[in-house]
């Protein structure tokens, strides 16, 4: 099963106001969803998991050159697939290889 990795800027934490609260907590039930289907799907926070970000080429070309002001970013077998949003459910499906799974 693909890895889908989501590398997130610790200051994505609902200071934003309603709406990233509602994304962030939507991103929340996505990626548990996912797992409950058997998804390989991880999130790093760069405050508390700054090592994340410079363990592959990808992430750490991506920060190097764009920083984190181009997060979130996410990764699929490590190739980036997004930045600057967080994927939706049917994207994260689709990522997984689970978009024919049944939907809640």
């Amino acid at each position: 099963m693909p890895a889908i990795r989501i590398y997130e800027d610790h200051a994505d934490t609902g200071a934003g106001g309603p709406d990233t609260d509602q994304t962030l907590m939507d991103l929340a039930d996505n990626v548990r969803h996912l797992q409950s289907l058997g998804a390989d799907i991880v999130r790093y926070d760069l405050a508390s998991e700054p090592a994340a970000f410079t363990q592959g080429e990808i992430v750490r070309m991506f920060m190097q050159h764009i920083g984190s002001k181009g997060l979130p970013l996410t990764t699929v077998d490590g190739i980036t697939v997004g930045t600057g949003t967080y994927p939706n459910r049917q994207q994260l499906l689709t990522f997984a290889g689970l978009d024919k799974a049944t939907q809640e």
